[in-house]
Order: C-alpha cells, then sequence, then structure tokens
C-alpha cells in the first residue's frame, strides 16, 4: 500500500482519538485518497467488519472511489461485485459504496450497521443526512470502535453545520467535543499533487476571490454559492434595544410560522414600523413536538414576555400553506389548530412564491454605506442569524435557495415578509423629506428599532 503524506498521517493518528474526524478545508488536500486508505487499512485490520464510502451522486462516487481504488490496488478486483457496489474481502470484512444525491435517500441506511463510515465532501449534504448516518455507525463487536471520517470544502448546503461542528466547534446539548477533531489540509500539504501537477495552484490562484478563499486558503467565512452574499453580521444583527412590551401598537405585527414536526418548526414575531422597515424580534425554534405542543409551548412563552395579549391582538398569524392540509381523523387543518390555541388570532395563508420571496427578502437586506438594509434581526433569533448566511443557490434554479439547507426559520420570515403590504421608504429619500414633517414620532423610534 502506498504511504500517507504528512497531514494524512496526522489525520490517521487523530482518527485513533476520536470518533469523528474532519480533514481538509481547502481544494487539493488528498481528502479522497486518505478516506480510501483508511477504509481499507481499516477492514484489514479488523476481519468481519463493514465499511462504507458516500459520495453525493454515483458519478461522482465511481470517477473519485471505486476506480481509484481498484486501479490503486487491482488485487482487489477480483473481489468487487459491480453490481452491489461491494468489495468483499478474504477475511470477511466488506467496503460498500453509496451516493446521497437527494437527502431523502439517507434514509436507506437508517438502520444499517457499519463500523466506519466515510461522508466524502460532506458539505454537499444537509446536517439530517450526517445526524442518521452517524446512527448507522455502530457494532456489536468490542474490538473496533466505530468511527467517520468526513471530508470538505468550505461551500455547499452543508458549509454551515460542518463549520459549527469542526471550524467554530460550537456543540448542542446532544453533541460532546471530544468526540470531533479537525485536521486542515491545503494544496501545500500536498506533495504529490505538486510535483504531478506543478499548474494546479496557479489554476486555484486565478480563481474569483470567494474562491480561491475557500479552496486555496481554506477561508469559511464567505463561500461560492451563498445566496444573501449581502449579509453581515455587525450590519443586520442588533441587541434588542426596548422591551417587546413596548412596540407601539400602530406598527404591524407578523408571528410568522413555518411547520416542522422531524424537522424544526420555526416561529418568528416580525414587526413593520412606519416607514416599512422590518424587525425581526423573537424566534421558535424546535422539532418533535405536535401541533398542539409547540402551540401552546409558543403561548407560555410569549405569556412570559408579557406580550402574548397583544400579539393576539394586534399580530397576523402568517402560516406556512401545507397547514392548510386537514388532518385524516379530525377534519382539522393545523392553521386552525394553531389560531384557536393562540386565543383565536386572525389568520392569514403564508404567500409561498418563492422566487418573489426570495427577490424581497434579498432587497430588504441589500445595503451600503450610505444606506442601512430594511430588515434587521435582534440577537434573539440565534438560529435564523445562524441558518441564513449559509443558505446556497439552487444549482437548477439559480435565483432560488436549495431547499435541502436548513431553510426552515428563512421560510418562516419570508412568509412574513412577503404578507407586508406596506413599500418602505429610504431615509434620505425625496418622499421622506417631503414628509419629513409629519414624521417626527416614526424618527424617535429609529433608534429603538435597531438604529437605522
Amino acid at each position: 500500500m502506498d504511504q500517507p503524506q504528512q497531514k494524512q498521517q496526522e489525520a490517521l493518528l487523530r482518527l485513533s482519538n476520536v470518533l469523528i474526524l474532519g480533514y481538509g478545508g481547502a481544494k487539493g488536500g488528498g481528502k479522497s485518497w486518505l478516506m480510501r486508505y483508511w477504509m481499507l487499512l481499516r477492514r484489514l485490520k479488523y476481519p468481519k467488519t463493514h465499511g462504507i464510502i458516500i459520495r453525493k451522486t454515483y458519478q461522482e462516487l465511481l470517477s473519485t472511489h471505486i476506480k481509484k481504488i481498484l486501479e490503486e490496488y487491482p488485487v482487489l478486483r477480483d473481489y468487487y461485485n459491480k453490481s452491489e457496489k461491494v468489495i468483499s474481502l478474504p477475511n470477511g470484512s466488506s467496503i460498500a459504496f453509496g451516493y446521497l444525491q437527494h437527502s431523502d435517500d439517507v434514509y436507506q441506511y437508517q438502520g444499517g450497521e457499519y463500523e466506519d463510515i466515510g461522508l466524502d465532501e460532506a458539505t454537499q449534504h444537509s446536517e439530517e443526512v450526517f445526524k442518521v448516518l452517524r446512527t448507522s455507525c455502530r457494532t456489536t463487536k468490542k474490538e473496533i470502535t466505530p468511527k467517520m471520517l468526513l471530508t470538505f470544502n468550505p461551500g455547499g448546503i452543508g458549509h454551515g453545520w460542518v463549520k459549527r461542528l469542526f471550524i467554530d466547534k460550537v456543540y448542542t446539548d446532544n453533541e460532546e467535543g471530544n468526540d470531533f477533531d479537525f485536521v486542515q489540509a491545503l494544496v501545500y500539504d500536498n506533495k504529490i499533487l505538486l510535483d504531478g501537477d506543478p499548474n494546479y495552484i496557479k489554476a486555484l490562484q486565478a480563481l474569483d476571490p470567494k474562491k480561491r478563499k475557500a479552496y486555496l486558503d481554506g477561508d469559511w467565512d464567505q463561500f461560492e454559492g451563498q445566496f444573501f452574499e449581502a449579509w453581515k453580521g455587525d450590519v443586520h444583527v442588533l441587541e434588542p434595544a426596548f422591551d417587546l412590551a413596548d412596540i407601539p401598537s400602530n406598527f404591524e405585527m407578523r408571528l410568522a410560522w413555518d411547520d416542522g414536526t422531524t424537522n424544526p418548526r420555526a416561529v418568528h414575531l416580525m414587526i413593520q414600523d412606519n416607514d416599512g422597515r422590518v424587525t425581526i424580534v423573537w424566534e421558535y425554534y424546535k422539532a418533535g413536538e405536535t401541533i398542539e405542543e409547540a402551540a401552546m409551548n409558543i403561548k407560555r412563552n410569549l405569556q412570559d414576555l408579557k406580550i402574548y395579549d397583544m400579539v393576539v391582538k394586534h399580530a397576523k398569524f402568517i402560516y406556512d400553506p401545507s397547514m392548510d392540509i386537514r388532518n385524516n381523523q379530525t377534519g382539522i387543518a393545523s392553521s386552525t389548530v394553531v389560531a384557536n390555541l393562540l386565543g383565536g388570532i386572525v389568520k392569514q395563508r403564508g404567500n409561498n412564491e418563492r422566487l418573489e420571496g426570495a427577490r424581497r427578502y434579498r432587497s430588504y437586506l441589500h445595503w451600503n454605506p450610505f444606506q442601512e438594509p430594511l430588515m434587521k434581526i435582534w440577537s434573539t433569533c440565534p438560529n435564523l442569524i445562524r441558518t441564513l448566511p449559509e443558505l446556497v443557490y439552487d444549482e437548477n434554479r439559480p435565483e432560488d435557495i436549495d431547499s435541502d439547507g436548513e431553510d426552515h426559520c428563512y421560510d418562516a420570515s419570508r412568509y412574513g415578509l412577503m404578507s407586508f403590504t406596506k413599500l418602505p421608504t429610504r431615509l434620505g429619500t425625496n418622499q421622506e423629506k417631503k414628509d419629513k414633517k409629519n414624521k417626527s414620532a416614526v424618527k424617535i423610534l429609529y433608534k429603538p428599532l435597531g438604529g437605522y
């Protein structure tokens, strides 16, 4: 077997101490070779164990792994089953090759048992794919500890969750930091590639600035394919500047709801001032609840904030259109259930024109050094703040986002934004100057609404 290079050796060493290793973070770091080498090494060391290497599409899988491993180790051709895409070794171990073109394809692996899983180009997949695959990385054998190896570059629908786990090292209640590690490998670490193709670095240096930063330098802050390129945390995010109970009663108010059960349910409170500018001030984000449980938890949350009565009286409940589907047993739509449990709040079906919604969302986030954005977000909405800059273009329809990403908060706030009918005027326009005398009350509120 060929020998690993220095960064690949480091990765193998780190893998002996953690359950899940991320490797790469830029182009040309020798990621795919490492995955094949590690997978074969483990199958030879531990008889009667099973591993799987996964890519996005079959063509990627075939060209990047299946053909390569059979070229690198010709003896394996006698043990490869083309129809099943499995290498069955004489010691009873096996290496399977799978692909996940769509997020829902991952459920075919749910309930499976693999001692090792290699997810190549992990940022091409949603966090749900990773979570499901992790449940299948298990064994009943005492002599081996199941491991996962993830390789990736910045960008893609999985950019956010990969960056959170391996770059920012931020973990949820169900994640242990000691389970994860990351080895960054740049093209400069791949001497074999550079010796064979000295011009490869020049090709990366010739890319546009975003791609160059991501693929050559391993920069995770901005990436190719980012849908909301105008996003800037210190421009769009504000600390709460006043108590929610002090929202003026003449402001428009929306309780915007994107439904989910297995996926998180996202709900946002949005307000629009007298100039048409929007602030998103509150968030509810949770999975695993029934619609009734969610409604009652939201009610209690709003009561604790002492704004429940105000929301019921002044807000419109703007909901995911799928919530109009009637329950097979009760015959009642989810939208009606929520409206009733929230004290008879006025409900309005959300406008789901995706392309117009995306266009409007972009226009409200747009800003320049002389003009503030028309929409801002309070820091009390962490999941919207986290997921919005991670959304990427749909490859087949670049004017829309890729819905395989974590788009629940975006969808909820998009429904809310589309429901506002007042067209905003920007500070400094001729219309505002003409109406300046009539806007003294609104002007006082500019600062508490985020210093627009």
